[in-house]
């Protein structure tokens, strides 16, 4: 009986630790930390930018089903990646779910639902979907805001 309770702590402990709170968060790049994903107009592209300690850094997580968060900044929009065929991600009003999978040290992918397809910074400091492939483009720093 003890060494079922004592998993059970250990399970809960280890979930805490490794899955992600709903709340505000600023999303960097694990490449640079100096990189925040900027939120700069409604249906404009995102990109990542200087740290600039302006709202239009800051992220919401918002807890949906299974695990997922739709990712809202504070100025309302979301982050949508299939307006064009290469999957850029631009600021919308239209909410999508994306998993945040722990990649250990603080970094973590964000996969989008239903399509499998991570987040990936692009060489020009934007944002798109792609395909996994294992390198730091699709890790992020996810730093709460208090």
């Amino acid at each position: 009986m003890k060494t079922f309770f004592t998993l059970g702590a250990l399970a809960a402990l280890c979930q805490s630790a490794y899955s992600l709170n709903p709340g505000p968060y600023i999303i960097a790049s694990a490449n640079s930390d100096s990189q925040i994903l900027t939120d700069e107009n409604l249906n404009q592209p995102l990109t990542f930018t200087q740290p600039t300690e302006n709202e239009n850094q800051v992220w919401q997580f918002n807890a949906v089903d299974g695990g997922y968060f739709e990712i809202q900044s504070v100025q309302g929009s979301f982050i949508d990646c299939h307006r064009t065929e290469d999957r850029t991600c631009y600021s919308s009003e239209r909410p999508r779910a994306f998993i945040p999978e722990f990649q250990g040290d603080n970094k973590y992918e964000l996969v989008e639902e239903g399509s499998g397809l991570f987040l990936r910074i692009t060489k020009e400091g934007g944002l798109q979907l792609a395909e996994w492939d294992q390198s730091l483009n699709e890790q992020f720093t996810l730093t709460p805001v208090n």
